[in-house]
């Protein structure tokens, strides 16, 4: 029976074994997790920059960005705005009013960046990058892997050059296609239709393109192997038309899982409570010295923010001789010398409070105690 893991933003817990069939399939990581989408810009432009500049980002940690390109006013001939990840193009924007945007899956080390030709102003450039975490997915491939695109690993074909051309995909993977005009021309319009296996998977309307105006229609597809791609443009003659498709792999990268450890900082143990919520886990170790008197100790716990306790455990370790006794409710004799450890109470406002007593004023005791626990 295969083993099963849990895929998270966390990392991989394994969760138990597969129900049947012995066949491998790789995780589903193509899919965002828009909900806890992070909200700070990756990829700002100063406003007094100018010549021909690019800012750029390197990708820290695998998953997927928002990727947002606009150009409000800028009607310079020669002008827009390109977004490239690896240096592969993956948005463009024209001059005038116009937007364009996409989600791209990306892995660490990736360098996501945009390039603002010399004649483009940057007080009308917009810019927005934000990072998006992949959702969990279940795998029964060992070791684990996670799927990307290679944007670095382009096969460097230009395999559509000319309107209403096709390609059929030779591998798994995503074609970034791109339809425009890039030079002097006449005044006119620009549609454009992407198809794969003849659907329509995607759009672009320019509607008025000024004469000698610079416009590009991009986008950014998916496709697998034996997939027909079809590029169509209508508006302007298709002299004056640049089209290009390039391909890049997907590739896999493998991921050990990684197993819950515990640990004096909070962490999550890969496992849920009856109510839904996450169940974490924190370690507590301090050295005491019992008296001959019972006497109180608490560990402090408010900070953690806790909504209730599912559990904890403990033990006390004399370090003279690390002879050791669970923090339970009877009386633990260690070679000649009496300890006893008793839980009073938990309480997520007061802390974590039990006795100790000991027939020596001298011996220290490391008490270590594991609370497991939900948030609030």
């Amino acid at each position: 029976m295969a083993k099963m893991y849990l895929k998270t933003t966390e990392g991989f817990v394994e969760i138990g074994g597969s129900s049947s069939g012995s066949g491998s399939s790789a995780p589903t990581f193509n899919s965002p997790d828009y909900s806890n989408a992070e909200s700070d810009n990756k990829i700002t432009i100063p406003t007094a920059d100018t010549g021909d500049r690019t800012y750029s980002w390197t990708v820290e940690k695998d998953g997927f960005i928002q990727f947002e390109l606009g150009n409000e006013g800028g009607t310079h001939y020669g002008g827009g705005i390109f977004g490239r990840i690896n240096s592969a193009r993956v948005l463009a924007v024209a001059e005038g009013w116009v937007w364009n945007d996409g989600v791209f899956g990306v892995k660490k080390g990736d360098i996501v960046s945009v390039n603002i030709p010399t004649k483009q102003a940057n007080d009308t450039a917009k810019v927005r990058c934000y990072f998006i975490p992949p959702l969990f997915s279940v795998t029964e491939q060992t070791p684990l892997a996670t799927d990307y695109y290679d944007y670095s690993a382009g096969d460097g074909v230009n395999h559509i050059t000319t309107n209403g051309g096709e390609w059929i995909a030779d591998n798994d993977g995503i074609v970034v296609c791109s339809m425009g005009r890039h030079a002097v021309g006449s005044a006119g319009f620009l549609n454009t239709i992407y198809a794969i296996d003849n659907k329509s998977v995607y759009t672009d309307n320019i509607l008025a393109v000024p004469a000698d105006g610079w416009a590009e229609s991009t986008t950014t597809l998916e496709i697998s192997k034996g997939q027909t791609i079809r590029m169509n443009a209508f508006g302007l003659p298709d002299s004056e038309l640049e089209i290009y498709c390039r391909f890049y792999p997907r590739k896999y990268k493998s991921i050990q899982p990684q197993e819950f450890q515990y640990s004096t900082d909070e962490k999550w143990v890969g496992k849920y409570w009856i109510d839904g919520k996450k169940i974490y886990a924190k370690v507590f170790e301090q050295d005491y010295t019992p008296t001959m008197s019972w006497e109180m100790y608490t560990i402090p716990i408010a900070d953690l923010g806790i909504d209730r306790v599912v559990s904890a455990e403990g033990y006390a370790d004399r370090l003279s001789d690390h002879h050791a006794s669970g923090v339970i409710p009877y009386t633990n004799n260690m070679t000649g010398n009496l300890i006893e450890f008793r839980w009073g109470h938990i309480s997520k406002e007061s802390g974590i409070m039990f006795h100790a007593i000991s027939n020596s004023d001298s011996e220290v005791f490391r008490v270590t105690i594991t609370l497991y626990y939900t948030k609030a």
